[in-house]
């Protein structure tokens, strides 16, 4: 660690224990995160995940993270994942938050290097401690792996400033090997090399001898990782139907999610996961798309002048705050409606934290109060992630004419009339009725979108068919459902439901046979399977579908008196 310089009297509180104290801060402003249930997601990658809820090391291992099309695969992430899920929502929390603490201690030794002034650094560690676009990953299980990613990324940035400080004299394996455990968290890690490339410049002496030690590490590092890939899924290619903006629409998209990134690391508001795009939304005009090119082209060069009057070790921080927002932005299309997401700006985060700490240097109360500033914000940001219906109400608030919000908030509904609130069922059927006409006039129609918010309404049919007990099971809407996306498991578990309902005993199989083929941890299609077998007289087939159900869903009480019958 450099030595303090001549003239500062660093306080001995933060000369004897700076981490420690930074450790109680997380703690201090995170510890709500760990009373969060799950939410968004996470019931389809916990507990509808058969190989993390019976800590299937192979399958966490060699198979894609959830829905192989999107070429998920995050080996590491899964592992951690399934070990403190055998603690509950709550035991993923604890590992997110210890991730975290151990993220801004290594940050500190990162600020130490690049800021010298002990008390400078620990500011804009604690500023980078308590920024709100931690919540995410602190609150949402589902998104452990990136919090993960981070501390290996800025581990293998700390051991590449080692390694040169050490003269550079050998083969860095250290910087691949946490490479390496970054990419197995999660892909985004593959910015890595980036911020590598511009924390050499930033070093005074530089050889073209150690140039190639670094390129090789990370590029063995890099290429292991992408056969591995490649063995995973077999080079199957990445499909998704979304991108038709055009290319006029993809590079307004892309320079304003660029630009409203670093915006959300200086003013985290509004406080919600649900913010859309501008420039490519339905009727935008053409201006506001050049606005936002226009803005990025202005923000780069900006960046690029200030670069050059920057000290050589604060280039680093500025890489930070400029690169890892450009993955996100360059792949806009593919994200969803809401691709302002907060999970993707902590290592920015980081770099917006040391050069604020810099630039206020002659008015430090200022960065002490948007510390507090942002402590409090972050405090109530967990609160937001606590259960669903708080993250639903949350969308309901700021995005109200999202169909995806209104899809959300009818599958809410929808179970709680399942669960003996009959009553929720008319405003369940009015939540995807909406979400079907906001896709309408957005001339979104046709996508997977639409697909769920008919499964919702389908489902909300056949419960009032149920209710009714007359005529022939409606299933119109799953049929559509279907016809849309055939990849939409609840649209086949709903046929198969209405076709048993109706006599349809055989079609009523195939389609539960056909969800099953696309999810084979679908609780509702081995139960409804099994039903349907112990109805038809097969016992030993009920027997065993009803046993997979039950091996998914512990605590699915039908199946479970289902079977004492079956005994």
């Amino acid at each position: 660690m450099p030595p303090t310089p001549t003239g500062e009297s660093a306080p001995s509180l933060f000369a004897r224990h700076p981490r420690v104290l930074l450790v109680l801060l997380v703690l201090a402003v995170w510890w709500p995160a760990l009373r969060g249930e799950l939410v968004y997601d996470d019931t389809l990658n916990f507990t509808n995940n058969e190989a993390l809820r019976s800590f299937d090391v192979g399958s966490l291992l060699t198979k894609p993270f959830f829905r192989e099309h999107l070429h998920y695969w995050r080996p590491l992430g899964s592992l951690l994942m399934a070990i403190g899920y055998r603690g509950g929502p709550v035991g993923v929390h604890v590992i997110a938050l210890a991730v975290h603490a151990a993220t801004v201690a290594v940050a500190f030794a990162l600020l130490r290097r690049w800021l010298v002034r002990p008390t400078a650094a620990w500011l804009a560690a604690a500023l980078f401690a308590v920024h709100p676009v931690h919540a995410e990953k602190l609150c949402w299980a589902s998104a452990l792996p990136g919090g993960i990613a981070v501390l290996c990324t800025l581990l293998a940035l700390d051991a590449q400033l080692r390694w040169l400080e050490r003269g550079a004299a050998r083969v860095p394996w250290t910087i691949g090997a946490w490479l390496l455990l970054a990419l197995l968290a999660k892909e985004n890690a593959i910015v890595a090399p980036l911020l590598f490339a511009a924390a050499w410049f930033a070093q005074p002496a530089r050889t073209a001898r150690a140039a190639v030690r670094l390129a090789g590490a990370t590029s063995i590092a890099a290429g292991l990782w992408f056969t591995m890939r490649m063995l995973v899924f077999a080079g199957a290619p990445a499909t998704d139907p979304t991108n038709t903006i055009g290319a006029v629409g993809y590079a307004a998209g892309a320079a304003e999610v660029w630009l409203r990134q670093l915006e959300l690391l200086l003013a985290p508001y509004p406080l919600t996961p649900f913010r859309s795009l501008l420039g490519t939304a339905p009727g935008a005009s053409a201006s506001i798309g050049l606005a936002f090119v226009g803005g990025a082209a202005l923000a780069l060069s900006a960046a690029a002048v200030v670069a050059r009057r920057l000290p050589a070790t604060l280039r680093a921080p500025l890489a930070l705050l400029l690169l890892p927002p450009l993955l996100p932005a360059l792949a806009h299309p593919w994200l969803g409606d809401f691709v302002l997401q907060d999970r993707h700006l902590s290592l920015p985060a980081l770099g917006m934290a040391a050069l604020t700490v810099v630039a206020l240097r002659r008015l430090r109360g200022a960065a002490v109060l948007a510390t507090i500033g942002f402590a409090v914000m972050a405090f109530t940001q967990c609160d937001v992630w606590r259960d669903q219906a708080n993250l639903i109400d949350n969308g309901l608030r700021h995005a109200p004419g999202r169909a995806q919000v209104q899809v959300m908030a009818g599958n809410l509904l929808l179970r709680r009339a399942e669960a003996g609130e009959p009553a929720q069922l008319g405003p369940a059927r009015e939540r995807f009725a909406l979400s079907l006409e906001l896709l309408r006039q957005q001339d979104r129609t046709g996508t997977r979108l639409e697909a769920a918010a008919r499964v919702g309404l389908g489902w909300c049919e056949l419960r009032e068919w149920q209710a009714a007990g007359r005529g022939p099971a409606v299933i119109t809407e799953f049929e559509r459902a279907a016809l849309i996306d055939d990849q939409q498991v609840g649209a086949w578990v709903g046929i198969g439901t209405g076709k048993a309902m109706s006599g349809e005993h055989a079609a009523a199989e195939a389609a539960f046979r056909r969800a099953l083929q696309l999810d084979r941890g679908c609780v509702e299609a081995w139960f409804n399977l099994g039903y349907l077998q112990f109805e038809t007289g097969r016992r030993d087939e009920a027997r065993r579908s009803l046993e997979q159900a039950l091996r998914l869903a512990p605590d699915l009480a039908p199946a479970r008196q289902m079977l004492e019958q079956l005994r």
